[in-house]
């Protein structure tokens, strides 16, 4: 697909760095793919999400088992050090939740993480700003496709937005 990706005039390719344990899911990046990507000139941008779509899940102790476990990947892929990787915040986040799990989980990925890799942050647009204000992530993708999300309704979009999804297209499914 990396061909009709460049010709319909697109320049960067998220790519997940692992699949999420016991997943039926295979979203993992491979590296002929990582190859086949760069070869075509895009750019590829590495995101990291296993689950992420509860509160649950955002504990300081799943903070640095998740940064340890990207920055294994990254190394493995060879991602440099300059690179940023998107941590998911993939469900309708309420505000206790930022408090409690959100920002712990985050600082934990930071810190663990130190100065090997940029950390970015996908998300609704008022987690991705927070994030974003307390010097925690350095880019944002913003999950905007999600509209109905409470941290989205009637919210800017960060000042370190990068990327915005707001829609999802198909057009390379006929081409193959």
């Amino acid at each position: 697909n990396a061909p009709a990706i460049k010709k319909a005039a697109y320049t960067d390719v998220r790519r997940y760095l692992t699949n999420a344990p016991a997943s039926h899911f295979d979203k993992a990046m491979t590296f002929d793919e990582l190859e086949i990507l760069i070869a075509t000139g895009l750019n590829v941008f590495p995101i990291f999400q296993t689950y992420g779509d509860e509160a649950s899940y955002f504990t300081e102790e799943q903070g640095t088992a998740d940064a340890l476990t990207v920055k294994e990947a990254a190394e493995n892929f060879g991602f440099p050090s300059s690179a940023t990787i998107y941590f998911c915040v993939d469900y309708d986040v309420l505000m206790a939740d930022i408090e409690n799990n959100i920002l712990p989980y985050f600082r934990k990925v930071k810190a663990t993480l130190g100065n090997s890799y940029k950390v970015g942050a996908y998300g609704p647009r008022y987690i991705c700003s927070k994030l974003a204000e307390m010097n925690i992530s350095s880019s944002s993708f913003v999950c905007d496709m999600s509209t109905g999300f409470t941290c989205n309704i009637g919210q800017k979009l960060p000042e370190n937005w990068a990327y915005d999804q707001f829609t999802e297209i198909n057009t390379f499914d006929s081409e193959f």
